[in-house]
């Protein structure tokens, strides 16, 4: 049986502190590992603290309000670099929705540029403010009560294009496939 980790990162926008101290709270009295730079850096390089945390880390969590992401475009954001990093470390990312957050909003998906295309195909679990800790127990016992290794990631918007593109050109390359033979 696979090891479960119970070691999180919490990824989130100043603004939200309430909720990620809210989050943060619940986790520790659950017996998680949780790390966020509100109480996690007393000093050394706040960079290098950073990254090296989402990698020690088996659980990114990305605290999304309607207003977390309005500064994603810019390429040195925090909050992008953060779930750059955890994209790029293959952590078991989960988007938690709070304040109504809707990856569907014309205001977010504007916003989901580069590698941070990828991030409404992560399972996620929205949280109502009245359901606060109900939503606490599902994330703990279905998003988090995994091994890493069992963690699917979604393809790059380059590595569709790419299969799309290689699936459209075999039947120019092999007419005898696109007709059911087997090559």
């Amino acid at each position: 049986m696979a090891h479960i980790e119970k070691t999180v990162f919490i990824s989130y926008r100043r603004t939200n502190i309430p909720w990620a101290l809210a989050v943060f709270m619940e986790l520790t009295q659950h017996g998680f590992d949780v790390f966020f730079d509100y109480s996690g850096i007393a000093s050394g390089a706040f960079e290098r603290v950073i990254l090296e945390n989402i990698h020690a880390r088996a659980h990114f969590l990305i605290l999304l309000t309607p207003s977390a992401l309005e500064r994603c475009g810019e390429p040195k954001d925090w909050l992008r670099r953060e779930i750059e990093e955890a994209i790029d470390g293959q952590r078991n990312i989960v988007p938690v929705m709070l304040e109504g957050f809707d990856f569907k909003a014309p205001a977010t998906t504007s916003r989901l540029t580069g590698k941070l295309e990828v991030l409404p195909e992560y399972n996620g679990i929205n949280i109502p403010s009245d359901y606060f800790f109900e939503g606490m127990t599902k994330l703990r016992d279905k998003f988090l009560n995994l091994p890493l290794e069992a963690v699917l990631h979604p393809a790059s918007k380059d590595a569709q294009r790419a299969a799309n593109d290689l699936r459209e050109l075999i039947p120019k390359i092999f007419p005898q496939s696109a007709q059911g033979n087997v090559i």
